[in-house]
């Protein structure tokens, strides 16, 4: 499977654009269906090329009649579209990108004797792609580096995959042509995995069928299935920087999981995070308490903390992995930042003396824990208006409120229809003489931060951040689910 269709499949991506653990759109995606008929392409852009050069090589526009994609292998001609009418008679118009943008793809024959595609492409053979198109795969062995073999029904829309016949699940990788057949290679440099570790897709995580004898199925491949990853009954079953332990949601099934413990197990300038055992981008501390979601190659090596997924106004660059039970300074944090434990895993926020070194108005300097000061402060939520939410319906998404109770920001409450519209009120008896005052609980932004695991669908798949040492790590890295208790 060529790597940039396995990024695409994996997160929606054909290319990681950071080593933040919140992917940003930096290549174009595929929907499932043709584009709308909504008649020209959008003004402002290149319109489709009036010659067939689509499909052909480039590094530039002005390689080409209208648009290179350069984040396809060895660029790739096109021109914007919005029906097939706006693309040359041998191609087609296809949606990319999450705003809706459509391209034209050349068009091409899987039954031919002889190939349509040019070398390192395939041609697509699936429902989920109108027409027959040449994308990124193989069509013989000949696109296949060293040994590798050319599946030409398999990859993103059945455009072709590379495979090594010899691989099995749990080899080190580098590239998904370096797995099985059908394989993805879960790579250092896009999951943190040491020297990557070949998995598998199409598995049902509730059932636990689906994968080789040699393997277990485990949540975590998107769309509510589940990824074969190598089984193991002891450490001894596993390569070196990997360890065996228990999935947390079915304990019957145990797998090799990333378990690093010195830089020197890790490669390309990336360093081992013990708590989490993967191997990461080094982390800045400078980049605690920013923002982190909308910021391309924000919060490198760290995890964002986006609004959407957490509450966090604006989102929050954070630090997956710590020793909750240590002392401020001992708490493995990098640089100042203080650990937070909730739903069995760790997190490192933002330290702080006082609100001045926190995001004013919308963050707050609070103690974690008021019975043990030594743990330090961190820089916490605490919106006071809904002007602290960033998703406030721009382009159609969706509109937060600020919960100045617990300073985050969630989507606004509506009262359901069987609600009444006012509240009776009542009075209440009065209290016998010798009573005692009720005991008032401290509510809102200035407690002692505590946070528990928010409640998520057991068939997504497991938050970054719930990669701790006592969890198996996420298969796709995603903001973990923190919320105050």
């Amino acid at each position: 499977m060529n790597r940039h269709i396995g990024l695409l499949l994996a997160s929606g991506l054909l290319a990681a654009c950071s080593s933040s653990t919140t992917l940003t759109d930096a290549g174009i995606t595929f929907d499932a269906s043709p584009p709308p008929d909504s008649g020209s392409g959008d003004a402002g852009l290149d319109s489709g090329p009036a010659a067939s050069d689509i499909g052909t090589g480039c590094a530039t526009d002005a390689d080409c009649d209208g648009t290179c994609i350069d984040s396809l292998p060895g660029g790739y001609c096109s021109g914007t579209c919005s029906t097939d009418a706006d693309c040359p008679s041998d191609s087609t118009c296809v949606t990319v990108g999450h705003g809706g943008q459509s391209l034209c793809f050349s068009n091409c024959d899987p039954a031919a004797s002889e190939r349509t595609c040019r070398a390192g492409y395939g041609c697509s053979s699936s429902f989920m792609i109108p027409g027959n198109v040449c994308f990124p795969g193989c069509t013989d062995n000949s696109d296949c580096p060293g040994t590798a073999e050319c599946d030409p029904t398999g990859g993103f829309g059945g455009a072709g995959s590379c495979f090594d016949p010899s691989a099995s699940i749990g080899d080190a990788c580098t590239d998904d042509a370096q797995c099985q057949s059908g394989g993805f290679c879960l790579g250092e440099d896009f999951a943190g995995w040491p020297a990557g570790a070949c998995i598998g897709f199409g598995c049902d995580p509730t059932a636990g069928t689906g994968c080789d004898a040699d393997a277990v199925c485990i949540p975590g491949g998107g769309g509510g299935g589940g990824a074969c990853v190598i089984a193991c009954t002891a450490g001894s079953d596993c390569r070196g920087a990997y360890t065996c332990k228990a999935s947390s949601e079915f304990p019957d099934r145990s797998f090799c999981q990333p378990a690093c413990s010195s830089d020197s197990e890790c490669s390309g300038g990336r360093v081992c995070n013990p708590a989490l055992g993967t191997c990461d981008v080094a982390f800045d501390p400078t980049e605690y308490g920013q923002p982190c979601a909308s910021v391309r190659g924000a919060c490198q090596g760290g995890s964002c903390m986006s609004e959407f997924e957490t509450g966090f106004p604006g989102s929050y660059c954070a630090y997956s992995g710590c020793d909750a039970s240590a002392a401020d300074d001992a708490d493995g944090c990098p640089g100042t930042g203080v650990c937070i434990e909730a739903g069995g895993s760790t997190t490192c926020l933002a330290g702080c003396t006082s609100d001045s070194d926190c995001r004013a108005p919308d963050y707050a300097c609070r103690p974690i824990d008021s019975a043990r000061p030594e743990r330090g402060k961190a820089c916490v939520p605490s919106c006071g208006s809904d002007a602290a939410c960033s998703n406030d319906g721009t382009g159609g998404g969706p509109v937060f409120s600020c919960n100045p109770g617990t300073g985050l920001c969630r989507p606004a409450f509506e009262a359901p229809a069987w609600a009444s519209p006012a509240c009776p009120r009542t009075t209440a008896p009065a209290a016998p003489a010798s009573a005692k005052p009720p005991t008032v609980t401290p509510r809102g932004p200035a407690r002692p931060w505590a946070v528990g695991s928010r409640a998520r669908d057991p068939n997504r798949p497991a938050p970054r951040a719930a990669r701790a040492s006592t969890t198996e790590p996420a298969i796709l890295r995603s903001a973990p689910a923190w919320s105050p208790a």
